[in-house]
C-alpha cells in the first residue's frame, strides 16, 4: 500500500527533487512528461513507480484523478488529499 500524500508533503518532497534534479523533464517536441529519460517531473516523483503507468503521459494529473474506472484508483488514493491547485502547480514547474 503506498503512503496518502497531503498538501505540505508535495512541497516538501518538491523541495528534495528540485535541488538534486537540475533539469526538466520534457519530451523531444517540448511536453511535459512525467517520466522521461533524465529522470521525474514534479508530480511523476510523486506517483510511485508501482503506480506509473505509460498511458499518464500527455494528461494533466486532475484529469487522470478524474478518469472512470479503476485503473488510476491507487492514485486517487494517494494524491486525493492534496489540493487540486497545488497538483497543477506542481506540473506547472516542469
Amino acid at each position: 500500500m503506498t503512503r496518502r500524500l497531503t498538501n505540505q508533503m508535495p512541497s516538501t518532497e518538491r523541495c528534495c527533487i528540485c535541488s538534486t534534479q537540475g533539469h526538466s523533464c520534457v519530451s523531444a517536441s517540448g511536453q511535459a512528461r512525467y517520466r522521461g529519460p533524465r529522470g521525474k517531473s514534479a508530480i511523476g516523483a510523486l506517483i510511485p513507480d508501482e503506480l506509473y503507468v505509460t498511458s499518464m503521459e500527455g494528461r494533466k494529473v486532475h484529469h487522470l484523478l478524474a478518469a472512470r474506472g479503476s485503473e488510476y484508483d491507487a492514485l486517487r488514493e494517494r494524491l486525493g488529499s492534496v489540493t487540486p491547485s497545488l497538483l497543477d502547480d506542481l506540473q506547472d514547474l516542469h
